[in-house]
């Protein structure tokens, strides 16, 4: 491989590396919260009604 080409590979990644990480922290931050493990009160009525 010559010198010119390494060299373009190397500026590549100078700008895609930084650039893919930021795009992982935004995905991240993006994600939706995590929803509660509560169970609705509308579940816990028709569950009682089968008793």
């Amino acid at each position: 491989m010559k010198r010119p080409h390494r060299r373009m590979h190397l500026f590549a990644w100078l700008i895609l590396g930084p650039t893919i990480l930021a795009m992982g922290i935004f995905a991240w931050l993006q994600r939706p919260e995590t929803p509660y493990a509560d169970i609705p009160d509308i579940i816990e009525d028709d569950k009682s009604s089968l008793d």
